[in-house]
């Protein structure tokens, strides 16, 4: 769940705080995500095995600083509160989305 979310999320709030470094800034937050899954998937087993902490101690190890992120962001949020912006509403007419090509590719490859 927290993948999903971060991955959808992340990408928006990178662009916000770096809107002049925006490609910059989503190799840098990309890569240190790959490099900490491998490395995750790598030390995982020794954890498990060597130190006999298990699958469940070795999961616990790699929750401490998912919850040390928690209380970072939550420290952030804290200190620059999100301001209370009017979201713009755009309405599409139910005819018009039907003759969007776009709409009409994108159902034909999850029809396919």
């Amino acid at each position: 769940m927290g993948i999903a979310i971060g991955n959808v999320l992340l990408p928006v709030v990178v662009k916000e705080k770096f809107p002049q470094k925006f490609g910059l800034m989503t190799s840098v937050y990309s890569t240190s995500m790959g490099l900490f899954a491998s490395l995750a998937s790598g030390i995982s087993i020794p954890l498990a095995n060597d130190l006999n902490l298990g699958w469940q101690g070795a999961l616990i190890v790699w929750g401490i600083p998912a919850f040390i992120a928690i209380l970072v962001w939550a420290f952030v949020l804290r200190l620059n509160p999100v301001k209370g912006e009017r979201v713009k509403k755009v309405s599409i007419s139910a005819s018009r989305i039907w003759r969007s090509p776009l709409a009409i590719l994108y159902n034909y490859v999850l029809v396919a």
